[in-house]
């Protein structure tokens, strides 16, 4: 799962997208994007989370997003990014923290038929791996 800190704009959408898991020889894999205390994803992001969808379904993949805030989900689906990526696959974010990633974990292990195991965190902040 990669969290996503700081801005998700123009320059800091770019070094996130070169930050993204390889997709050259995966296939039937999840990818969740953490976003929570989002209020507002910028177009350049949204780019990338649609380029990153769809190459993540040209090799039977899917992208979650999680932690989701209700002005972010109306952007994803003014966009369309909801659509393509599919309403069961963006998790709202509770009051509960971790609430939704324990969703998402539990939706990916049952897409991808397996047992729940350890969940690889990367933050992302402005780019950098922390």
């Amino acid at each position: 799962m990669l969290m996503v800190y700081g801005s998700l704009f123009f320059a800091a959408a770019k070094n996130l997208e070169e930050m993204l898991p390889e997709l050259d020889e995966t296939t039937h894999a999840v990818v969740a994007i953490g976003l929570r205390g989002k209020s507002e994803i910028g177009s350049t992001f949204v780019a990338v989370l649609q380029r990153y969808a769809e190459a993540l379904q040209a090799h039977d993949s899917k992208l979650m997003l999680v932690g989701i805030e209700p002005p972010v989900r109306n952007q994803l689906a003014k966009t369309g990014l909801l659509t393509l990526v599919g309403e069961e696959n963006v998790f709202m974010a509770t009051p509960r923290l971790g609430e939704a990633m324990n969703q998402a974990a539990a939706a990916a292990h049952a897409w991808l038929g397996r047992k729940p195991a350890a969940i690889e965190n990367v933050a992302i902040d402005g780019g950098s791996r922390l």
